[in-house]
């Protein structure tokens, strides 16, 4: 058994050294179910993936990542040259060529359409930057171009949490423009795909990026979606845009909460001098000093009176003020609910006016197509008569037909022996237009034995 897998092993390494893709298929399909593919490695630490892409074997590198191949699989310190590299890092070193970064890259977008986060993961790991890489010329999408027109939400979410802590690089992720100047936001948009909107709207992507050419030239994201629901999210973006701007001299920035101070009166203190003393004495000095004492103690007394009565003073005025803040509470709610109803309402109008802005865009462009049919009926010769055509007409004969000429003198002057009796509305008929046949006219029964007069 042993030595079968050594041969599988050598032959796996042949095959990927010669660019052999259907004998690596063969022997991957015989050896499926006994083969570990991600420790498979030669006596210099390398894999299959690595000897494929070292001799630029585009179709053996493309099976191997298909068959399970780990693209963040690095050589082992075993070997000098290539150790610690990836088979992408492998294919980087070997710029100019960049057959082998496409053959990578490409295998990139097939697991991003697929929304394979766990192949995208390891490819990144791999080496591949998010940032730069692109699927080449002519459209020069990046990876998130893809992952948003392909509806791959777990993978936008994968290359956007990659850079949480870099607020530059994550930006320039998000707003990179393709060869037609579209954003992954347009893209996103353009398909409809409403979750993805709501990934970049909320993580920053900027609304106003106009396109140059393609399905969104001279247009912002919002304006090449059809979907309500991704309009309500741009609105919705584009104010929570605004409310995070720095507030201006005239908004006023109020405190949440403010919590009302307590105020502690001072006890009243024992007299310094001790209570009253009521000793009798005859001695002049001591009467001195006993009254000294008295009016020293009443003065502290009305001193603390007069302390007590402040401090009443504003806690009466704290009063006060804890209503006016109470007051003031009560208004700040009732302006954010106002603000609330007002933001509202500032998203329903942004709705509108980008419905608005897709009605008359849709208007030009009918404008636009009339001009240009009115511009090349203008252009069009005018056709003539060809000589042929006039030719063609029949002849009127300038000699009078002498039969023709008796039978009218004929006709003509026989009398009518029972003249047809008109009325005065066939007349009329008969005189705004004569070339009618008399035949024709209608009659009035009442005056059809009428004679008619004649002049």
């Amino acid at each position: 058994m042993e030595r079968e897998l050594d041969a599988a092993y050598e032959g796996l390494f042949m095959a990927a050294e010669h660019g052999r893709a259907d004998v690596v298929k063969a022997l991957l399909e015989h050896g499926k179910d006994v083969l570990d593919i991600p420790q498979i490695r030669n006596a210099l630490g390398l894999t299959p993936l690595h000897v494929a892409v070292i001799h630029q074997k585009a179709d053996a590198v493309r099976t191997l990542l298909a068959a399970g191949f780990p693209p963040d699989a690095a050589v082992l310190p075993t070997n000098s040259k290539y150790s610690g590299m990836t088979a992408y890092q492998l294919a980087v070193n070997q710029a100019p060529v960049r057959t082998m970064v496409q053959v990578f890259l490409q295998y990139t977008i097939q697991q991003i359409a697929m929304n394979h986060v766990e192949s995208v993961e390891a490819l990144l790991r791999a080496g591949i930057d998010p940032v730069t890489a692109t699927d080449g010329p002519p459209h020069e999408n990046s990876l998130l171009h893809w992952a948003a027109c392909s509806n791959a939400v777990e993978v936008v979410n994968l290359l956007l949490d990659r850079y949480d802590e870099d607020d530059t690089q994550r930006t320039v992720l998000m707003n990179r423009r393709n060869a037609d100047g579209a954003t992954a936001l347009h893209d996103a948009c353009h398909a409809n795909h409403v979750q993805v909107v709501q990934a970049l709207v909320e993580r920053g992507a900027d609304l106003t990026i106009v396109a140059n050419a393609g399905y969104g030239k001279d247009k912002t994201p919002v304006e090449v979606a059809t979907s309500k629901e991704i309009t309500r999210i741009i609105a919705k973006g584009k104010l929570a845009i605004k409310r995070s701007m720095p507030p201006t001299r005239e908004e006023i920035v109020q405190t949440d909460e403010e919590a009302p101070m307590a105020v502690a009166l001072p006890p009243l203190s024992n007299s310094t001098y001790g209570p009253l003393s009521h000793t009798k004495s005859n001695d002049p000095s001591i009467i001195i000093e006993e009254k000294q004492a008295l009016i020293d103690e009443l003065k502290q007394t009305i001193d603390d009176l007069v302390t007590d009565a402040h401090d009443r003073s504003l806690l009466g005025e704290e009063q006060v003020v804890l209503e006016f803040i109470r007051k003031l509470r009560e208004e700040k709610q009732m302006v954010e609910r106002h603000l609330h109803d007002a933001e509202e309402h500032i998203v329903v109008q942004e709705e509108l006016m980008i419905e608005l802005k897709a009605q008359i865009r849709h208007h030009n462009s009918i404008v636009e197509e009339l001009r240009r049919e009115i511009d090349s009926l203008k252009k069009a010769p005018v056709q003539e008569c060809t000589k042929s055509s006039v030719a063609d007409m029949p002849q009127i004969s300038t000699q009078p037909d002498d039969a023709s000429i008796t039978t009218l003198l004929d006709v003509t002057g026989a009398p009518s022996t029972t003249p047809k009796s008109t009325s005065f509305w066939s007349s009329l008929f008969y005189f705004l237009w004569p070339f009618a046949d008399e035949e024709t006219l209608p009659f009035d029964s009442a005056n059809r034995d009428e004679p008619i007069m004649t002049v």
